[in-house]
């Protein structure tokens, strides 16, 4: 009787590998009522491809598995967006991002994500927590110069509302540059900023914006110049006072901060080195320290002196002497005998970073936020 011959057991043919998406994002009801796709290089880009269309698991989790016959380019670039660009991811500042990138898409499972803010009808922010424009003066007159200025302030949103409630001031030089969509160079865009950490309840604020001299300006924002020794005494001694006695201001140097960019930055680190017992808060973005020609940056020490926060910022594409005058710059002010006193500096550096209101205004929410935040650095 012939043996029947067994064949070998077949080897179980492994699953063809697929890259998983998930995604958690806080629900509002445009979340619920708008779906989720995923957009990329893998798809040109398109905001609506029901291919790429994420599952809803549950309020706010969703989840995306790329069909097995989809070639992943690698690199692979995404973002999620809910129907269109109008409705994009932003980070938690509000600000767009990056894409998000996969250098080796086939060799992921599963790759987690979080969207923490969405813009809404082509805006990053909510209207109704807009900071209110005031106008101060149309001619602001400046005593130690002789001269008059556009002068307007941002109030939080519910400023009249909050009848007891003092507010830090944060005086921003270049004015014309900060919250005007009609500015010719572009603006910081600071109130759509406001509006953001005053809806995340993070931070409440009072911005004086004061315009620049025009024809004068470079002499104004210049410290040796006597031009520009008397705009910072306006500040001191004119519009400061005006500030605290008009509004309900927290006039301590720790609530009241200055800042600027360029030579506005210039001026802005200079008038507290200067006035150190007046403005403890210093923003200072992309300085033209070249104007002062290497000069050593000194901090007079008093006795009633708080604490100082100086909030430093440069981008790559500046010149290539921005970054090393601001490293110098940061190294002259710690080497300072600061007699046991608080001073904290913080350096922030893009090297991708040009010289523009726009990237200005990037960074304008992380620095307002560390200047004043109340938890010790």
């Amino acid at each position: 009787m012939g043996t029947t011959q067994q064949q070998p057991p077949q080897k179980e043919q492994e699953p063809t590998q697929t890259l998983t998406l998930e995604l958690k994002t806080p629900s509002d009801s445009d979340t619920e009522l708008r779906p989720i796709f995923i957009t990329g290089n893998f798809n040109g880009w398109s905001t609506s491809d029901e291919r790429f269309k994420m599952q809803k698991i549950s309020k706010g989790h969703f989840i995306f598995s790329f069909p097995k016959d989809v070639t992943l380019p690698q690199p692979l670039e995404y973002k999620y967006v809910r129907g269109d660009w109008e409705h994009q991811e932003l980070d938690v500042l509000g600000e767009m991002i990056v894409n998000r990138v996969i250098t080796s898409p086939q060799q992921m499972r599963i790759v987690s994500d979080v969207v923490l803010r969405w813009m809404s009808y082509g805006l990053s922010f909510t209207p109704q927590f807009l900071p209110k424009k005031q106008l101060i003066s149309d001619a602001f007159f400046i005593p130690s110069l002789g001269k008059y200025r556009r002068v307007r302030v941002l109030l939080p949103h519910d400023y009249q509302q909050q009848a007891t409630k003092y507010y830090p001031v944060l005086y921003l030089n270049d004015g014309q540059n900060l919250a005007d969509a009609r500015s010719a160079y572009g603006n910081w865009a600071i109130d759509q900023k406001m509006a953001v950490l005053s809806e995340q309840n993070k931070l409440d604020f009072i911005v004086v914006m004061i315009e620049h001299g025009g024809m004068d300006r470079i002499r104004e924002y210049t410290p040796t110049d006597e031009q520009g020794k008397n705009y910072m005494r306006f500040l001191v001694e004119v519009l400061k006072p005006h500030m605290d006695k008009s509004f309900r201001t927290k006039s301590a140097p720790a609530f009241t901060g200055i800042g600027g960019s360029s030579l506005g930055g210039l001026i802005s680190l200079y008038t507290g080195l200067q006035y150190p017992t007046i403005f403890g808060r210093w923003m200072v973005f992309s300085p033209s320290l070249w104007v002062m020609n290497g000069a050593n940056l000194h901090l007079p020490m008093y006795e009633t002196m708080d604490s100082i926060r100086v909030y430093l910022y440069g981008g790559g594409q500046e010149g290539a002497n921005m970054l090393p005058n601001l490293r110098r710059a940061k190294k002259q002010l710690e080497n300072q005998d600061f007699k046991n006193k608080k001073f904290k500096i913080n350096l922030s550096i893009d090297p991708k970073g040009q010289h523009t209101e726009t990237r200005w205004g990037q960074e304008f929410t992380k620095a307002v936020e560390w200047l004043f935040q109340t938890t010790p650095v």
